[in-house]
């Protein structure tokens, strides 16, 4: 075996690391001459086209209906055309997007989420009965290419009141009330729930005994005001409750609440093939009484030719 001085050694592994290095720029500098080399393919320009409605649309109420497009905005080419029966009629076969806006009416205090759209499509050959149900007939079996149908959380709203109430003496049996104006104001309305609490109500302020016996309620009596009451069932030699902090809270239970000042909703599909002859229109369902879809330019149906 051959021996080595040190000397030699790092000489030898120095050598090894420059023709590595050497190596690997010559296969960079290849890489790099072959990607100038190779043509540039432009991708290709993607055709879009927009159709809307020429006036406001109200859907029927807790129903599905198909939108009526009416009016194309601009085109880009060929690739769609409005058909008869206000959809969209597909004339190049390809890859598509899809996207779908709706304005609707602005209505604070209704929940944005009891609405819903979506696109569908009728494939290429599908045969109406003209004598199907609902107008215009919408088929159960079409593709539902997306859509939008948010559950709403539905909260309650709140109004409050805190003050003070010096209920007094109570006797047994006897009750004794309080009524009072909560706020903010148009939250609550009879029938809605109320709650209430007094602060000396407690085995500090008045024994445990008299804690335990006294019923404090709350109604809401009329709009934006609870009346709250004490009751005396039980204690024979009555009770007497101090000045002390009233703390009142009412909230809504109505059905339809939320905020939807700014009602605009847009959906979009993913990539989609599409056939010569397929039809696509848009659909939508409100539950939210006196809605509408407005005609403004946020309104809109739009077909992207991408491929």
């Amino acid at each position: 075996m051959t021996n080595l001085k040190s000397s030699d050694t790092s000489e030898l592994a120095q050598r090894r690391h420059a023709f590595k290095f050497g190596a690997a720029a010559l296969g960079l500098s290849a890489m790099a001459s072959s990607a100038l080399a190779a043509p540039r393919v432009a991708p290709a320009p993607i055709a879009r086209t927009r159709f809307t409605f020429d006036s406001d649309w109200t859907p029927v109420h807790n129903q599905v209906n198909r939108i009526p497009w009416t009016t194309m905005l601009f085109n880009d080419g060929v690739d769609c055309k409005l058909d008869a029966d206000n959809k969209i009629l597909i004339r190049t076969p390809g890859l598509y997007r899809i996207a779908m806006g709706c304005d609707w009416v602005a209505q604070n205090g209704t929940d944005i989420d009891l609405r819903k759209i979506g696109i569908r499509r009728q494939p290429t050959g599908t045969v109406r009965d003209p004598r199907a149900a609902g107008f215009p007939p919408i088929d159960k079996d079409d593709d539902r290419l997306a859509s939008v149908d948010v559950p709403g959380s539905d909260p309650p709203r709140m109004a409050r009141f805190q003050g003070t109430w010096r209920p007094g003496f109570i006797a047994a049996g006897a009750m004794v009330t309080a009524q009072v104006a909560v706020s903010p104001p148009k939250i609550v309305l009879p029938g809605d729930l109320a709650f209430a609490s007094h602060g000396l109500v407690s085995d500090a302020g008045i024994g445990s005994a008299a804690a335990d016996a006294l019923m404090v309620q709350a109604k809401v009596v009329a709009p934006d005001t609870v009346r709250v009451s004490m009751y005396n069932p039980l204690l024979q030699e009555g009770v007497t409750v101090p000045s002390g902090p009233l703390q009142v809270l009412a909230m809504s239970s109505t059905l339809v609440r939320g905020e939807s000042a700014d009602a605009w909703q847009v959906l979009h599909t993913p990539t989609e093939e599409l056939r010569a002859g397929d039809l696509i229109y848009g659909v939508v369902r409100s539950l939210a009484d006196g809605d509408y879809v407005q005609a403004t330019k946020a309104t809109y149906i739009q077909i992207e030719r991408v491929g």
